[in-house]
């Protein structure tokens, strides 16, 4: 009678030793990271935005130019704030770029529904950022409030492809 035993799998070494391992572990974090840059690339072709953060602040101070950031406010308290988006494409966005208030979660107590920055005779180049600015009052209705914003060609009126954006404070 033949014994069969386990034949050695001899495509695998026996000892591994810890170098040996680090080439298979950069080779897989590359790749992640070819996947991860594939799905969110740095910039689109063409036209496009993203948005890049909000914040609001009030102004006053001994000279009334002292900006005091904040995130909450009391009702009816006056307040500004500030939503920046980045060309994020590889041509300059339109001489006229418009920032309209699609929403809002609760009310709206911006002062107006849009923001139009005349960009002609300085072009928002790839990379460069533009902040659009909105008066607004703390609301009655206490709690979050978060405004919703879309990017536009105030010239056309087409929107502006992942242009966009929000701002949240709470009313308390």
């Amino acid at each position: 009678m033949t014994k069969i035993g386990l034949i050695p799998d001899t495509s695998v070494p026996t000892t591994t030793a810890p170098s040996a391992t680090l080439p298979v572990l950069s080779a897989t974090v590359g790749i992640a990271e070819n996947l991860i840059a594939s799905v969110t690339p740095e910039s689109y072709q063409g036209l496009h935005a993203k948005f890049v953060n909000s914040y609001a602040y009030t102004e006053g101070g001994d000279n009334g130019n002292q900006k005091t950031f904040e995130s909450e406010y009391t009702p009816n308290t006056l307040f500004t704030f500030d939503v920046v988006f980045q060309n994020d494409g590889t041509v300059n966005w339109p001489p006229q770029v418009e920032m309209r208030n699609t929403g809002s979660v609760s009310t709206y107590t911006g002062h107006r529904p849009n923001v139009i920055v005349d960009t002609s005779n300085n072009p928002v180049k790839p990379g460069d950022r533009l902040g659009f600015s909105i008066s607004a009052h703390g609301s009655e209705e206490l709690g979050w409030h978060t405004f919703y914003f879309q990017l536009y060609d105030a010239v056309s009126g087409v929107p502006i492809p992942g242009g966009y954006g929000y701002f949240s404070y709470l009313a308390k």
